[in-house]
């Protein structure tokens, strides 16, 4: 039996509420157990203002574009098992990396201090059990930061 629980295939079942859903990746966050990473780690009191000050944009705009992100996100986790996968075989993670480096600077543009450091962290690994972790921990982070989101780009998939 794998040690790891997929997230993904806990949310999605069709039947699971809106409620049920944000308390599953709530529930995720609390399990999983990186050294470099934790629970504190990812408060998910996400602010804008540094974003705001710093990108001179107002907050519907910044908040459009965090949508967007996690919506990303969402879509992306598919990719980055799929290149991790791919890597298994070829012992070559530069197509994961990508990825990963791509969605680090969305993270980095839009403020985002723990999914940055969850992004980071990923990058560096080359044990891919390791980085299935990361990978369910960052998708647990995104659909924290916008349940609502996260819950209809799932309902798409």
């Amino acid at each position: 039996m794998n040690i790891f629980n997929n997230l993904s295939q806990k949310l999605s079942k069709k039947s699971l509420s809106f409620e049920d859903y944000l308390q599953k990746a709530q529930e995720r966050c609390v399990e999983l157990n990186l050294e470099s990473i934790t629970i504190s780690d990812c408060d998910h009191n996400y602010s804008m203002k540094d974003a705001q000050e710093e990108l001179g944009l107002d907050d519907d705009l910044i908040d459009s574009l965090i949508e967007d992100f996690v919506v990303q996100i969402i879509s992306n986790i598919s990719l980055f098992k799929k290149y991790l996968n791919q890597s298994k075989e070829t012992q070559d993670l530069t197509i994961f990396r990508e990825l990963a480096h791509k969605n680090l600077g969305v993270a980095r543009n839009l403020r985002i201090k723990d999914m940055q450091k969850i992004l980071k962290e990923m990058m560096g690994k080359d044990d891919p059990e390791e980085i299935l972790k990361y990978i369910d921990y960052l998708e647990a982070c995104a659909i924290i930061l916008k349940p609502e989101t996260a819950y209809e780009a799932y309902k798409k998939r």
